[in-house]
């Protein structure tokens, strides 16, 4: 007969324990609460329930928590027996006056059969002075106690060990084990009763929307705000707390943040019922360097762990005018001016191309005091470079009497500025200009130097130590004619500076001598004065 019950406690459990439907969704007005396990399954604390005893010594029950490392909250009575009506309970610790809109639990219940007393395992629900049972008992006693054992222990999460409860409205749950009549005898084999708690999620309702206190910061003053300005908001929340705070600057532009101190609980998955702050604030601060002088307005909410949100503001401030900016003092050079004189020695200093060149002048005030320890600039253009912006060379310091010097290599003409500016690193207010010429020739040969009637010379010559400047320069090839130089024909001078000419001798009726010369003529874009080449001659035989 006793085997034959057992079998119908336990027949009655599997069935009893089928999963009913998930949870619906969580309104704004409420929050959900997990223990032991989180949503996607990984471990957390069981710091929402409240292990205790009652009415009994601590020997007679073993309590333990291992939630944190994967484990279970757990209670089991002592398999000696309990001569006494007493339990271990696991509460959840629900704040005053919080209602609890569903839950979904899964645990494992045992309840071992005995004769002479009555050990329970069961999640009890509590509705004002209410109280309504479910679990396993030693003894049949429907619809509360329909097993002697309910879930699994192999699998936590195993779908036996479920109780899913939605929508309801509870004061209270609990899970409890232990002996609820006069006295209970030992267990059999070596097992008392007992409760596992493997995961739990708590919906708690929160109807109630947060309550704004107060509103502080420098915009909140009567003055004008300008650089980093700040917004203090402070808020209360009855139920779960404050869980952040916003903010937007003339409806744009939302940022939002947790209350100032908020508890590492505050994250989501909750695992305590009340998580975040009764009551805190947030400060903002922003740069009102990026805003528009005049009127403005800040506003935002307050929201607490369920979604609830209150607005606050608007809060209407003024940006200041931009200050002027002051007027800054020379500190370029000794002494520093803003009435600076700054001269070149000379406008054009030439030079072999082989050697270096030295721009040089002088830095004085307005009546001619020198300026000493300046920085001046330099900037540096080649005549006939593809790039006419030219290049920063090394800047120059001026000496005790204010002058400068600016070293110069390489051959063709370079410009150079040379600039001061009174306050370093702002826009120069005087500047001056000077060339560095390297000398340049231009050469001439003839081949061959003798010819019949009818037979061709080519001439051939370079202009040296141009540069890149002489690179399409015009070459004039001249003759003697009628006791004078004339111009014959007009080359172009190659990149390399060289260039050539043909010609052909056929109206000559006697011998002679004809004398020719190269001349690159001063033009707009050349810097050189003109430059001749040696006379060259050709005899030509002019015999038949």
């Amino acid at each position: 007969m006793a085997i034959l019950f057992l079998g119908l406690l336990a027949c009655l459990g599997a069935m009893g324990l089928a999963p009913s439907s998930s949870m619906p969704s969580a309104s704004a007005a409420e929050y959900s609460v997990w223990s032991c396990r989180g949503p996607d399954g990984s471990p957390v604390s069981a710091d929402a329930w409240r292990l205790q005893i009652w009415n009994a010594a601590p020997s007679d029950f073993a309590l333990s928590d291992d939630c944190q490392t994967g484990g279970s909250l757990r209670a089991e009575s002592a398999a000696t027996g309990l001569g006494i009506k007493a339990q271990a309970w696991a509460g959840f610790d629900l704040p005053r006056g919080d209602v609890i809109t569903g839950y979904r639990v899964w645990r494992y219940l045992y309840a071992p059969a005995i004769l002479g007393g009555i050990y329970v395992s069961a999640i009890q629900e509590r509705t004002g002075g209410t109280t309504v049972d479910d679990g396993c008992a030693s003894v049949l006693a429907l619809p509360n106690y329909t097993c002697s054992f309910a879930g699994s222990t192999s699998d936590p999460l195993d779908p036996s060990n479920l109780r899913d409860r939605p929508g309801i409205s509870l004061s209270g749950l609990d899970l409890y084990t232990g002996c609820i009549s006069t006295s209970c005898p030992p267990t059999a084999p070596t097992t008392g009763s007992s409760f596992r708690l493997y995961r739990s999620q708590v919906r708690i309702a929160d109807n109630s929307s947060p309550s704004l206190e107060s509103i502080g910061g420098t915009i909140a003053g009567p003055d004008p705000v300008s650089g980093r300005a700040s917004v203090t908001v402070t808020g209360t929340d009855s139920g779960g707390g404050l869980a952040a705070f916003s903010l937007n600057l003339d409806g744009a532009g939302v940022v939002s943040g947790a209350p100032d101190g908020s508890p590492a609980t505050c994250a989501t998955p909750y695992t305590v019922p009340r998580p975040c702050l009764r009551g805190g604030s947030r400060t903002f601060t922003f740069d009102t360097e990026t805003m528009s002088p005049g009127q403005h307005f800040a506003a935002g909410t307050i929201v607490d762990a369920a979604g609830n949100s209150t607005p606050w503001g608007p809060v209407y401030f003024t940006v200041a005018d931009p200050p002027e900016p002051p007027d800054r003092v020379p500190d370029n050079g000794t002494p520093a001016t803003a009435s600076p004189r700054l001269t070149a020695d000379r406008s054009v200093v030439s030079h072999p191309a082989g050697r270096e060149a030295t721009i040089s002048g002088r830095l004085t005030t307005e009546t001619g005091i020198p300026v000493s320890s300046a920085t001046l600039t330099v900037k540096m253009t080649t005549v006939g470079s593809a790039d006419q912006s030219g290049r920063d060379l090394a800047p120059v310091t001026t000496t005790a009497d204010g002058r400068f010097r600016v070293p110069v290599k390489g051959a063709g003409a370079k410009q150079v500025t040379v600039s001061y500016a009174p306050i370093k690193g702002s826009v120069p207010v005087a500047s001056v200009s000077a060339m560095a010429r390297a000398r340049v020739t231009v050469r001439l040969k003839r081949r061959p130097a003798r010819v019949k009637r009818g037979k061709k010379v080519r001439f051939s010559g370079r202009l040296v130590g141009g540069g890149t400047a002489v690179s399409g320069a015009n070459v004039e090839i001249q003759a003697i004619v009628s006791g004078g130089w004339r111009a014959i024909a007009n080359v172009r001078a190659r990149r390399n500076g060289s260039f050539a000419w043909r010609y052909r001798f056929r109206f000559v009726e006697r011998n002679a001598i004809f004398s020719f010369r190269a001349l690159v003529r001063r033009t707009l874009g050349w810097p050189w004065p003109d430059l001749k080449s040696k006379r060259v001659k050709v005899k030509v035989n002019g015999a038949r």
